[in-house]
C-alpha cells in the first residue's frame, strides 16, 4: 500500500492546458451537449470558471502547515 501511496505523491500536477481540457469535458457532460452559436459564450465562461478552481485550492493549499504524519503500527 504504501508503495501506491508514495506514487501518487510524486505525480507531476496537471498544466493549463491539462485542466483546460478537463473542465471543458466537465461542462460538456454536465450540459449534455456540444456548445451551439446561440450558448457558446455561456459554455465559454462555464469552462474558464471550471478551469480556475485548481488555482485557487492550490493557492489556499500552499498556506496550510504541513502534517505531522505518525506511522501506524503493522
Amino acid at each position: 500500500m504504501q508503495k501506491h501511496q508514495d506514487a501518487l505523491q510524486r505525480r507531476a500536477a496537471a498544466d493549463e492546458d491539462e485542466v483546460r481540457a478537463a473542465a471543458l469535458q466537465f461542462v460538456r457532460k454536465i450540459s449534455a451537449t456540444k456548445p451551439s452559436r446561440a450558448n457558446e459564450e455561456a459554455f465559454e465562461i462555464a469552462v474558464d470558471e471550471i478551469a480556475a478552481i485548481p488555482g485557487g485550492c492550490s493557492a489556499s493549499s500552499d498556506s496550510a502547515p504541513p502534517r505531522e504524519r505518525v506511522a501506524s503500527p503493522a
